[in-house]
């Protein structure tokens, strides 16, 4: 069906005045036509702009532009959300801005309104299992971690339950923070499902007890693009592939990176972002 026709659909709505009106048949049918000839041009123009508007579950009323708009980006039409931002850090060769959505995301399960990591001191901990961490002390630290094997098996990336274990591996030892590594060229698609739904990890039941308390009180839980992740090794000085490599070694052990990590996150009502005037926060 035309577009067109659609609209012309949605005018059978407006009646045609009936016979004893002041107007002829011939006025009506012009300024009927002027109608379609019009909602036509706004929908060519704008779609969303005819569309109206939509009731979320809350009764709260939003524009089906911004309602649309915000679904497609994987972020929710209500409730909180954590805004982006970029990770600093210090130490090192020199004080690094990792760029949101370029060198990093990441998203907190704690309320906000804001939740700051500041200079927690980075640590690589290899695929983030208990014996990985044994020697040494990560309370208060962030902690990197690898998404996938290594192509041990899968050869893609973990499940959701074994990255909820490096989560609990990391949180039990008083870690601030967990940073995945995507290390090898499969993993790289985690990084771009990641990038495209930054928001609403907080919000995800699946996280939360039945209280609605957060079953992984991170202050945060995010992930590196393969860039991001080689530009803060060299800035340690330390080499990428081959720690990498040794971490995917029996008796591999965490060690400290010469740096620390800090960002802010700020978690609002989702009618509060606007992702089309949002900016990241220097």
């Amino acid at each position: 069906m035309s577009l067109r026709l659609l609209v012309f659909a949605a005018l059978i709505s407006v009646s045609i005045s009936s016979a004893g009106s002041s107007k002829t048949l011939e006025q009506e049918a012009r300024e009927a036509q002027k109608r379609l000839d019009d909602m036509t041009e706004r929908l060519m123009r704008d779609p969303y702009e005819a569309m109206g508007n939509a009731t979320l579950p809350s009764g709260k009323t939003v524009s089906v532009r911004r309602y649309l708009n915000q679904i497609l980006q994987g972020i929710p039409a209500e409730g909180d959300v954590v805004f982006p931002a970029h990770m600093k850090t210090t130490g090192g060769r020199k004080p690094l801005k990792l760029e949101w959505s370029v060198d990093v995301v990441g998203s907190t399960f704690l309320p906000g309104p804001e939740v700051k990591l500041a200079d927690s001191e980075m640590v690589f901990a290899g695929v983030g299992s208990a014996e990985n961490y044994a020697g040494l002390d990560v309370a208060g630290k962030t902690v990197i971690v690898i998404t996938d094997d290594g192509g041990r098996s899968r050869g893609v990336r973990t499940s959701r339950s074994d990255l909820a274990s490096q989560w609990r591996t990391a949180l039990d030892r008083g870690a601030a923070a967990v940073l995945w590594v995507t290390s090898n060229q499969p993993a790289l698609q985690f990084w771009d499902s990641m990038r495209a739904t930054w928001s609403g990890v907080n919000q995800s039941p699946e996280f939360r007890d039945p209280q609605g308390h957060p079953l992984y009180p991170l202050k945060v839980a995010g992930i590196l693009s393969h860039k991001g992740a080689k530009k803060i090794f060299a800035n340690a000085e330390v080499d990428f592939d081959k720690s990498v490599a040794a971490a995917l070694r029996p008796g591999f052990r965490a060690f400290a990176l010469p740096m620390k990590a800090s960002m802010t996150l700020q978690v609002r009502p989702a009618d509060e972002f606007d992702s089309n005037s949002f900016k990241v926060p220097d």
